[in-house]
């Protein structure tokens, strides 16, 4: 592991070395993101990380102690980010978390866009949902770490009652248990919910219009 890891770190070095770049934009915490780093403080080119997401909840992927991984992790990804010139992170409440995880870099909200797309207008949008007083939209894989039944548990009394419809869209390996979910745990109405399977890039654009 240590020669594969020696080779990779070679091998990036040359790539940079041809490339000369004046900031590295790193979007991992692990493999390549801190080789990228070595080559920068090297060669005094400042780092940027953008933190896309929470790495020690995936976690339970991992068939051992959950807890101590989850700490090892966390840790892990702590001492990178204050390695790094500027973190970049999607929304105030991430920055916050990474805050109380004692980052001392600094930390810049962007959050992540959205690429406009021509021709495609609100008229895209399921008909049925226009009359609902409160929109509600979910947009991402159907994964344990996104803890959808908690988003369902917690909008199901405006659903149930008729104030509400919740758009469900994208793709994932519980996308079949998440709409028994909704349907029979959360009783939630079929009225009041839609669930799109592997949208295309401008029906995303046209829910989020």
């Amino acid at each position: 592991r240590w020669v594969y890891c020696m080779h990779m770190q070679q091998r990036l070095n040359m790539i940079l070395d041809c490339l000369q770049p004046e900031i590295i934009h790193a979007h991992h915490p692990f493999a390549l993101g801190p080789r990228a780093r070595n080559w920068a403080h090297k060669n005094n080119i400042p780092v940027v990380f953008t933190y896309h997401t929470l790495y020690e909840l995936y976690a339970q992927y991992i068939p051992t102690n959950p807890y101590f991984l989850q700490r090892g992790i966390a840790q892990i990804v702590n001492r990178f980010c204050n390695t790094i010139d500027l973190v970049i992170a999607p929304s105030n409440p991430i920055k916050q978390y990474l805050q109380q995880q004692k980052i001392t870099a600094p930390i810049a909200v962007i959050a992540s866009g959205i690429a406009h797309e021509t021709g495609i207008t609100s008229n895209d949008i399921e008909k049925k949902i226009v009359h609902y007083p409160i929109r509600l939209l979910y947009i991402g894989r159907f994964v344990r770490e996104k803890k959808i039944p908690f988003i369902l548990d917690a909008c199901a009394p405006l659903l149930q009652a008729g104030q509400a419809h919740i758009t469900m869209a994208g793709y994932g390996p519980l996308w079949h248990k998440i709409k028994e979910y909704a349907y029979h745990h959360a009783q939630i109405p079929h009225h009041t919910i839609t669930f799109v399977h592997k949208p295309l890039k401008s029906a995303i654009a046209a829910l989020y219009s």
